[in-house]
């Protein structure tokens, strides 16, 4: 198949109607927030231009796809547009496959041909030229049709060859050292083949002194492979050499004679040769033309007998021990005159590098005609220029194109003409030149016509004689008739001589002055092309180049000074870009750092510093007028001043935000702020408000007074995004977060682009409880960059938060990995803070799923690493808390001990060996390490009293408890506390102060089990003598004895109710007490009653209202329930009927809305194990049981002594085995916890 023909497609889908087609298409697809613009609707009228216009479409729809994640495959378009002809989907399973090795995948050809079996032959053709194209390696068309044969191994024995060692391997054998066994051990080389070929017939036509002959050639029985046995004369290749660095800068033959010895492996020969005595005596250059010589007679001799090589490259060319070259590897090699053009055109190969564009073209269209004998002089040209000037002449062509438009692109590339070799090597002789420049012809006629007559010119370049057949420059040929001439010109008169002398001189100065003058010129356009294309590294190279030619002659002083000139504005120019591209890069991590989510404050304002250097950001006035970032276009000098000023912004917000109170960094900052004022200017790109805000609270924090004008600071709606986000971070540092929040908002939303505004306004987002918002602008952020690790880890932090086990791990796993890319990237060889905090964080989350061992590696390969920077102590603090859920509490104090022995002011260290010593029983050392954490408070120290309080309570000191438990509900008056105070009181017997009226939460106070219910009996009986009596006391007396009974389930407590109920029966309070008894009692038809008396009294009480819901959904009507409810929660309720409401919608079969009510339920009260429960459930019926695992988790550590409630938490998490045996370690683990854990537990 001609790739000619099956590309026109390709062509034309690169025309400029296709083109324009395909960008009005991609610009309709991004702008498309719904449906998708369909690719038929933009084809053009005219019939002529459709197909290829049809794929430009396709084209850009699949790389569309595939760029936000959807993955489609050729075979969705075929099924959608049934009509694709075959060179379309040729094209279109050519883009997949592209599209696929741009994600580093390695897709196989072999699975397009299975797939698309109709196309084989063309995609065959297509993967061919795409792996020649892409690797620049020795290839055929050939594909193998049958299973491989193994080759075998060095030290085996094969058809009586005994293989030393191997030599080399490549497209089509492997060649060995080896032994030839029948005779003497002889010393061979043994090419090993799977498939024969047509080598052994044509070296067997071919003896000559420059051809490696062949001994043998033999089929193995026993494998079925083709041995071809050589002599051997060495391993030396001239790519060998070549690729020696000693060889790169070799002046003389003796040196490549030196290498020569060097690399070989085998003794030198003794005495002198003929090949060494040649090259030793000559120069470098002359000595690759002598071997070229001799690799020209090799070519003629197989030529003449009608044999191509086809392959000519350094490595195909042995170097012997005694010099002389020797041309290698004819397995390419076929007949000139053939009566097959198609199987000239199959076996059509080579290396592409040293391909003719004739061959080239050949290629692509299939077609082997032009390809002659002048083609392995062309290869053999472009080994001479190899040899001499240290690289190829021509690149190989790369980009998204058809592989026969890359093919094409190498053939026009050599058709435009061959580089210079003198301009950087002008040692290389110009008759040398000449040659080359000829073999390298574009036009096979302009190119020698034999490769005899290319020998003979070679070797008269190596003898310093005057070329027969190439056309030598004038002035070296008089330079060298004059040298070859001394003796006659000796005899002339000495005026006749002088003449010539100063004729030949003249000449070769205007001949150098001219050739100099050209070469200067075109680096100099060379130089100020590569400007243009914003090269300016290759710039500066190019104009030093055009300098260095023109320094110190006087003719070309304009030149010189247009150079240098050119070459220090280029210098410039690319050290400030290269400067702004690495505060770009440096930008993001900083960001993080200066935000304190991780790390040393010191070491980020020394990083920071270090980045701002190269731009005197610090040291200058005012680093925006330094003429330097003139040099930079003004996309990159916008972006340089904004991210400048917000990186200064975040440093002195984070040296505002230091908690050490150094008043030292105070000043700094504040000073930092002058500065920064100092820049700002009416038209620059600093705004003022900001700064001058965060200035006025800089002087607060010192005490000083404020500067006039900071107290006036107001934002606007019309600020900047950068502003705007400035705004949102004063907010956020005066601690007016839903202020904060707004100013985030506005500023992500007039810009949507920018990753960072979106990543900080998901992670406040999540701080704040909005949960959806910091999702979607977590998505936002990965989508904007999906290669950022920290965006992956906050969000997968966030995930993990939200129990989204799952997807933390997936977010989490993907930060890990692009975080060791960057760590490698930037060859650091610890682990970066942030990949060791990425290990912390998939520590936690494997911890949550039950995955114990999983969590223990993360955490040990931290601690192992350094356990005493912040994520090594979390991992210790972590490790220890494993090894007290497993028993281990020796081991776990022990851990405990040493973080705090090591950090006494480490409160999360003292706080978890305190609640292991709770746990143990050890209620006096528990109570030691929460008095110490109450008395070195760190903000709001609720948490610490409680702690203490329940501590207190256990060891039998109420009074106390009683105390502390009040003071942690002032400072923090949540469900939690306002239940441990309850239960203090209780244990006073303060029965009427009791701040809880329900019987479920008296149920559930801390410290329960016999304990509670001995409390609460005893609060019964203190109150029976007053609510056996009138009036009002008696009443409250009545009521709350009522709530107490039924809290411990005896039925009595109905009587007491009953018995308010007729002290003051017009009191709606009286049938909320008794309805709500009934309710925990299990009559819920009797408390709808109570409730709808109530009601009559009182129609919007919406403490009846919730009963009533509550009750109707226990008696099995939820959707009355849910009415009652919702008017509940209208009318003020609170956060109170959540749950309730939740169990309706659950049962109304809108598990969703239950997963949001519960949610709204534990924000208010995060220690109601009934709402993780209820999550539990409703995770199960939308079938994620990996997050119903976790929620059941959560209830077991909140449940306390409530058997009921374990027994249907155990039950529960059975139901989360089927299909996941992997999760029954953790199953069990909930089931023991469930059953032994004491009512003071925490999760």
């Amino acid at each position: 198949m001609s790739l000619s023909t099956s590309g026109r497609t390709w062509e034309d889908a690169s025309s400029p109607v296709a083109v324009r087609v395909a960008r009005r298409f991609e610009a309709a697809w991004r702008r498309s927030k719904g449906r998708r613009p369909e690719p038929d609707d933009f084809l053009p009228p005219e019939s002529l231009d459709r197909p290829g216009a049809r794929l430009a479409l396709l084209r850009a729809d699949i790389g569309l796809r595939w760029e936000i994640g959807e993955k489609v495959h050729v075979e969705w378009y075929r099924d959608r547009y049934p009509d694709l002809g075959d060179e379309t989907l040729v094209a279109l399973i050519y883009e997949e496959f592209c599209l696929r090795e741009e994600e580093q995948d390695t897709p196989d050809p072999a699975e397009y041909t299975t797939r698309f079996p109709e196309v084989e032959a063309r995609l065959r053709r297509v993967f061919d030229i795409h792996g020649l194209v892409g690797s620049g390696q020795t290839t055929t068309t050939h594909a193998p049709s049958c299973p491989e044969i193994p080759y075998p191994e060095a030290g085996q024995t094969i058809a009586g060859f005994h293989l030393v060692e191997e030599l080399g391997r490549g497209a089509f054998a492997r060649v060995f050292l080896a032994e030839e066994r029948q005779l003497a051990d002889r010393p061979v080389a043994l090419k090993v083949a799977r498939s024969g070929s047509r080598e052994p017939q044509t070296l067997a036509r071919l003896q000559h002194t420059h051809i490696v002959p062949v001994h043998s050639t033999r089929t193995d029985p026993a494998t079925g492979l083709h041995l071809l046995c050589m002599p051997y004369f060495g391993r030396v290749t001239l790519a060998t050499l070549l690729a020696d660095p000693e060889v790169k800068s070799a002046r003389t033959g003796a040196e490549l004679v030196e290498a020569l010895d060097r690399l070989g492996t085998e003794k030198a020969p003794s005495g002198r040769s003929n090949g060494r005595v040649a090259l030793a005596r000559r120069s470098y250059a002359l000595a690759i033309a002598w071997w070229g010589g001799r690799m020209a007679e090799a070519l003629e001799h197989a030529h003449e007998r009608g044999v191509l090589h086809r392959d000519v490259k350094p490595s195909n060319v042995l170097v012997t021990g005694d010099g002389m070259p020797m041309l290698l590897d004819f397995n390419l090699a076929r007949e000139t005159v053939s009566d097959d053009p198609d199987s000239a055109a199959s076996t059509l190969g080579g290396t592409l590098d040293y391909m003719a564009p004739e061959h080239l073209e050949a290629l692509a269209d299939g077609l082997g005609r032009h390809v002659d004998a002048r083609s392995d002089i062309y290869g053999l040209g472009v080994l001479l220029y190899e040899s001499l000037m240290g690289e190829r002449p021509f690149t190989t062509p790369k980009g998204a194109r058809s592989a026969a438009e890359l093919l094409l692109l190498a053939a026009e590339e050599r058709r435009a003409g061959t580089p210079s070799l003198r301009s950087t090597h002008p040692e290389v002789p110009a008759a040398f030149e000449a040659v080359v420049r000829r073999c390298l012809a574009p036009d096979p006629d302009d190119r020698y016509a034999t490769a005899g007559e290319l020998a003979a010119d070679l070797q008269a370049v190596a003898d310093d004689r005057p070329l027969k057949y190439a056309r030598e420059p004038l002035p070296s040929r008089a330079v060298r008739w004059t040298r070859r001439n001394r003796r006659a010109l000796a005899m002339v008169t000495p005026i006749l001589v002088a003449l010539a002398v100063v004729v030949a001189i003249l000449l070769k100065v205007q001949s150098d002055r001219a050739h100099r003058g050209l070469e200067i010129e075109h680096w100099v356009k060379e130089g100020e092309a590569s400007a243009r294309e914003k090269d300016f590294r290759t710039a500066a190279t190019k104009f030093e180049t055009a300098r260095r030619l023109a320094e110190g002659r006087p003719y070309f002083v304009s030149l010189f000074k247009k150079a240098r000139e050119g070459a220090v504005l280029a210098q410039q120019t690319g050290d400030i870009r290269e400067n702004a591209d690495k505060l770009f890069r440096e930008a993001e991590p900083l960001r993080f750092r200066l935000t304190l989510f991780l790390g040393d404050l010191e070491v980020a304002s020394q990083r920071l510093q270090a980045t701002l250097k190269p731009f005197y950001v610090l040291k200058n006035p005012d680093y925006t007028t330094l003429a330097d970032l003139e040099l930079l276009d003004k996309n990159r000098r916008d972006r340089l001043h904004n991210e400048v000023n917000d990186l200064l912004f975040l440093w002195v917000t984070a040296l505002a935000r230091d908690g050490s109170g150094d008043r030292n960094r105070l000043r700094e900052a504040t000073a930092l702020c002058d500065k920064v004022l100092g820049f700002a200017s009416p038209n620059s790109p600093w705004p003022k408000g900001p700064w001058k805000a965060l200035r006025r609270i800089l002087t607060e924090r010192l005490g000083e007074p404020v500067r006039p004008g900071d107290q006036d600071a107001t934002a606007s709606t019309a600020d900047s995004p950068l502003t705007c986000f400035q705004w949102g971070y004063i907010h956020e540092l005066e601690g007016r977060r839903s202020q904060a929040l707004d100013w985030f908002r506005r500023a992500a939303w007039n810009e949507e682009n920018n990753y960072w505004y979106h990543y900080y306004l998901a992670y406040l987002a999540g701080l704040s409880g909005f949960s959806e918002e910091a999702l979607r602008h977590y998505g936002s952020a990965v989508s904007l960059k999906e290669d950022s690790p920290w965006a992956r880890l906050g969000r997968g932090q966030h995930h993990r938060e939200q129990g989204a086990l799952a997807m933390a791990l997936t977010d989490l796993k993907k930060a890990e990995t692009l975080f060791e890319t960057l760590q490698r990237e930037r060859k650091e060889h610890e682990e970066g803070l942030e990949l060791r905090l990425t290990h912390l964080a998939l520590g936690f989350v494997l911890q949550r799923k039950g995955d114990l061992t999983g969590a223990r590696a993360e955490y040990d390969r931290l601690i192992a690493a350094n356990p005493d920077d912040n994520p090594g102590r979390a991992a210790r603090l972590n490790r220890a808390t494993l090894d007290a859920a497993d028993g281990a509490v020796t081991k776990a104090r022990a851990s405990y001990d040493s973080l705090v022995a090591s950090d006494p002011d480490d409160r999360s260290a003292r706080r978890g060996r305190a609640l292991l010593a709770l746990r143990a029983g050890e209620a006096g050392a528990a109570e030691a390490d929460f008095s110490d954490l109450v008395r070195r408070p760190q903000g709001r120290n609720d948490q610490d009293l409680a702690n203490r309080a329940l501590t207190r309570l256990l060891l039998g000191r109420p009074e106390e408890a009683e105390a502390d438990a009040r003071e942690a509900n002032r400072l923090n008056p949540s469900p939690g506390h306002t239940r441990l105070w309850t239960r203090t009181l209780l244990a006073l017997g303060r029965v009427e102060e009791l701040p809880i009226d329900r019987p479920d939460e008296l149920a559930r106070l801390p410290l329960g089990g016999s304990a509670l219910r001995a409390d609460l009996r005893k609060g019964a009986d203190r109150l029976a003598l007053v609510a056996a009596g009138s009036g009002t006391a008696a009443l409250k007396a009545s009521l709350t004895r009522a709530l107490l009974l039924a809290a411990v389930r005896d039925p009595a407590a109905e009587r007491e109710a009953n018995h308010a109920i007729a002290l003051a029966p017009l009191s709606p309070q009286v049938y909320l007490v008794r309805g709500r008894v009934r309710r925990w009692l299990g009559v819920p038809r009797g408390a709808v009653s109570d409730a709808d008396h109530g009601l009559e009294l009182d129609r919007d009480d919406v403490r009846l209202l919730e009963l009533r819901g509550r009750a109707r959904i226990e008696a099995g009507s939820p959707r009355a329930g849910l009415a009652d409810l919702d008017r509940a929660i209208q009318l003020g309720a609170g956060q109170s009927p959540r749950g309730a409401r939740a169990e309706a919608l659950l049962a109304l079969g809108d598990p969703r809305g239950a997963l949001r009510a519960w949610t709204d339920a534990l924000n208010d009260d995060p220690e109601d194990p009934h709402a993780y429960f209820g999550r539990a459930k409703a995770y199960l019926q939308l079938r994620q049981p990996d997050l119903a695992l976790t929620e059941l988790e959560q209830a077991s550590g909140w449940a306390g002594d409530q058997p009921g409630l374990n027994l249907a938490l155990t039950l529960t998490s059975v139901r989360c085995l089927p299909g996941r045996p992997n999760q029954t370690p953790r199953v069990l683990a909930l089931v023991r916890r469930a059953w032994t854990t004491n009512s003071f537990a925490r999760p």
